[in-house]
């Protein structure tokens, strides 16, 4: 009998069995933070936890074991365990990943399986559910300019717009209020009902005077859940979605001198590290010279144009490269030049892209010949 209990031990361990009842005696495991977590499209995670398994009450001792986490239809293993590492001791991991661009409720899971190895690129949205996690159905940005040079005391414009889903908006029978926050000023664009959770992308216009005070600025949208909104607010929280520059310092460029007034050029980015999916731009701003210079953009020595993706802007001495739903290859050296008549500029800046993360689920075992039962499980949180 011993000899043909063994045989089917190896067997189970030739075609990668995966176990999925309940959580073995001897496998224990905690959350360091919280279980439910209220996220927004992209936003980056850290996955925190430790998992525990005893020697002497663990089902089949001398299998390797693989713990898996499971999250977004994605499977990160965490450890491959012999029967040396049974060693009753907790095991801390740490994991980050991103958040979809789809918004919805997400089951953080944890998951065993006895093979000889962690398998890579591997897809499960198999095993126990330890979390979960709430991408929000809501969606802020500003439309045009995200990255703003301006002078002390200059009036400006920044537009947007702002859209709630109602199947997948955190308490949607709540009152919630928009927030549209810059010099430490908090502007209410909307007081929103259940009834105005409509999907639907709603603008917005506001104007802004530029401080005193030279600097860079973050313009954020904040949501708040009251009654109403605020009047006379200051706020200077929220998610950022453009930067505004103040008098900006001139940097030092070596030029020669017969540049026909041309001082050199200034460039900005709103972001230099971006995930993918998400938008970014790259501003350009010729000091001195001609009120007319012929701007371009090239990448890896090719000119950048209008395209379904990316968009150049320029209004004199000001140029905006405009890129959306950023990919992978939009990662690196971007440059700027700008020329007046037979002498040109030139200044680059680095882009970085971030690739998608994902983490998911979590350890269900069972004891073979037995009925499944839930017991002890490997847990995991977010930060």
């Amino acid at each position: 009998m011993r000899r043909i209990f063994l045989s089917v031990i190896v067997a189970v361990l030739a075609i990668g069995f995966s176990v999925q009842g309940q959580g073995d005696v001897g496998a224990l495991g905690s959350l360091t933070g919280r279980t439910n977590f209220l996220v927004q499209r992209g936003e980056e995670f850290t996955v925190t936890g430790y998992y525990k398994y005893c020697l002497e009450s663990i089902f089949c001792p001398n299998c390797i074991r693989q713990v898996y986490l499971n999250l977004f239809n994605r499977s990160v293993c965490l450890a491959s365990l012999r029967k040396s590492q049974l060693d009753c001791k907790e095991h801390n991991f740490t994991q980050k990943f991103t958040a979809p661009s789809t918004a919805g409720s997400y089951d953080i899971k944890m998951e065993e399986r006895l093979d000889y190895k962690c398998i890579a690129n591997r897809v499960s949205s198999t095993g126990a559910t330890v979390g979960t996690v709430m991408v929000e159905g809501k969606h802020h940005t500003l439309t045009g300019t995200t990255n703003f040079l301006v002078q002390r005391g200059e009036e400006f414009t920044v537009t947007g717009y702002y859209k709630y889903c109602l199947d997948s908006t955190y308490c949607p029978n709540c009152i919630r209020q928009v927030y549209l926050n810059l010099f430490t000023r908090s502007v209410c664009l909307a007081s929103l009902g259940k009834s105005q959770l409509d999907c639907k992308e709603h603008n917005f216009t506001q104007k802004f005077t530029a401080p005193n005070t030279a600097g860079s600025y973050y313009i954020k949208m904040e949501e708040r859940l009251a009654y109403r909104c605020i009047a006379n607010r200051v706020s200077s929280k929220g998610v950022t979605v453009g930067t505004v520059m103040v008098g900006a310092p001139t940097p030092k460029v070596m030029t020669p001198p017969d540049l026909l007034g041309i001082k050199g050029l200034h460039m900005t980015a709103s972001k230099s590290k971006v995930n993918v999916g998400s938008r970014i731009t790259i501003a350009c701003v010729v000091i001195g010279g001609p009120d007319n210079p012929n701007i371009t953009w090239t990448k890896g020595g090719n000119l950048i144009g209008l395209s379904h993706r990316t968009k150049v802007e320029t209004r004199k001495r000001h140029s905006n490269l405009t890129i959306r739903d950023v990919m992978a290859e939009d990662a690196g050296r971007y440059r700027c030049q700008a020329r007046a008549e037979k002498i040109s500029v030139s200044r680059y800046t680095e882009i970085w892209v971030l690739p998608v993360l994902g983490i998911q689920p979590r350890t269900v075992t069972k004891r073979i010949g037995s009925p499944p039962f839930i017991d002890n499980i490997v847990l995991c949180s977010l930060h």
